[in-house]
């Protein structure tokens, strides 16, 4: 007889007349099921507030890109020396790659 059983479908089978007077089985699992009710809903807990988090700062970051793209469409060459742009534009990429390292 296997060492494992099945538990959706337990089946014993033999010849003749017998009796089952005992069996013994550990069910081992390493799925999320196991996981208490209360844990579970502490884990959801903590993951609703990582959303929130992430979302909020997903927010702040498009707010602070859409400000700066704006800005950057008011500048023009009369107005700004090539310094200036450069480092206006080293800037930009500088905190929309932060951004996006944030959110990620």
């Amino acid at each position: 007889m296997s060492s494992t059983i099945d538990t959706e479908s337990v089946r014993i089978s033999g010849l003749g007349d017998a009796r089952l007077l005992d069996i013994v089985t550990t069910v081992k699992s390493d799925s999320v099921e196991d996981v208490s009710p209360t844990c579970s809903a502490e884990v959801i807990r903590t993951l609703e507030e990582k959303i929130s988090a992430l979302e909020s700062a997903t927010s702040i970051r498009e707010q602070e890109s859409a400000l700066l793209t704006r800005y950057g469409e008011t500048l023009t060459g009369e107005h700004v020396s090539p310094v200036q742009m450069d480092s206006f534009l080293t800037t930009y990429i500088d905190r929309e790659k932060k951004a996006l390292e944030e959110v990620r």
